[in-house]
């Protein structure tokens, strides 16, 4: 009797034991399981609210100390004075506001617009800006500009011209065209920056809206009814230029745009692939550059950009 009584006890306090060690074994991993998630959540809140703070923060406060320590003109200790005023105000939450008649705002807006269609086409953000000016087709843009600033977090991105960003982060460059009045206008915000005579459809537009989904320089080679540069759009229609000037302010195309030679060579480094094109009622209102947008890039400059194993066959 007291063998089996001893037995019994033992053989319980044996289960009684596998249950203590299974318990803490449970205890332990739910101990690991909330630590995890803890260091998770931790790493979180250090990329979304401190790490991105610091970029911003180192980035747009950043002052080329290497020309301020070879360059003591007068001009430049006003430009570096200017930068420094705006890094201030930058620090207190200010945005340089947007001057469409400044050639570096135009292009800064035009680098952000590529950027923004480079994410929805990629889902990704470009490494730097010179992945958006590769060769034909990944010509997003067609060069990089001078003083602006690329850098890419984890879940945005910061840009800035001069130490300091534009207020304009979330209005894109977008191409207006008016066929009542034969005018195309490269346009921010409502407003055209430059406008352009152009000859229209005879029958009609193919679409209210389109965007662009191609850039090419010498579409067909040289001498070809479509000018100097092409900006494809949707269902075989382009905005080119001509080798009928005469044709332009005037409803004669097959559907595409036609701007003369000059005037597709000014716009074209402004209307970065995956530009909103909209067909609109009315004229424009006056641009904010009447004589239109200098001419930044030659031909030679583009030689990348050209696709001669490719012949076009747009509407014309």
């Amino acid at each position: 009797m007291n063998k089996a009584q001893n037995r019994y006890m033992r053989v319980r306090e044996s289960k009684s034991q596998v249950k203590q060690r299974q318990s803490s074994r449970r205890l332990l991993a739910l101990l690991i399981f909330f630590s995890c998630l803890f260091l998770l959540y931790t790493a979180f809140v250090l990329d979304r609210y401190f790490f991105h703070f610091t970029d911003r923060f180192t980035e747009e406060n950043a002052v080329d100390t290497s020309t301020e320590i070879h360059d003591s003109t007068p001009e430049h200790k006003k430009k570096t004075a200017s930068q420094k005023e705006n890094n201030i105000a930058q620090k207190d939450g200010a945005l340089l506001p947007v001057d469409v008649t400044n050639l570096e705002h135009i292009e800064w807006l035009v680098v952000n617009s590529a950027i923004v269609h480079f994410y929805q086409a990629k889902k990704r953000y470009p490494v730097s800006l010179e992945e958006l000016a590769s060769p034909y087709p990944n010509n997003w843009i067609s060069y990089v500009p001078k003083g602006i600033t690329y850098k890419r977090t984890s879940r945005s991105y910061t840009l800035l011209l001069a130490g300091t960003p534009l207020d304009a982060r979330k209005e894109l460059v977008e191409i207006l065209v008016y066929p009542s009045v034969h005018k195309l206008a490269l346009s921010f915000h409502g407003r055209p920056i430059a406008v352009y005579p152009i000859a229209t459809g005879k029958k009609g537009m193919p679409f209210s809206s389109s965007y662009v989904t191609e850039r090419v320089v010498e579409p067909n080679g040289p001498g070809s009814p479509f000018g100097t540069r092409g900006i494809v759009l949707e269902q075989e229609v382009a905005i080119h230029g001509t080798n009928k000037p005469s044709s332009v302010g005037r409803s004669v195309s097959a559907g595409c745009f036609r701007l003369l030679n000059h005037h597709i060579e000014e716009v074209y480094p402004f209307v970065p692939k995956g530009t909103l094109l909209k067909i609109l009622d009315g004229a424009p209102v006056a641009s904010s550059l009447p004589e239109g947008i200098p001419l930044v890039l030659t031909g030679k400059s583009l030689e990348s950009e050209k696709n001669p194993g490719v012949r076009y066959k747009w509407r014309g």
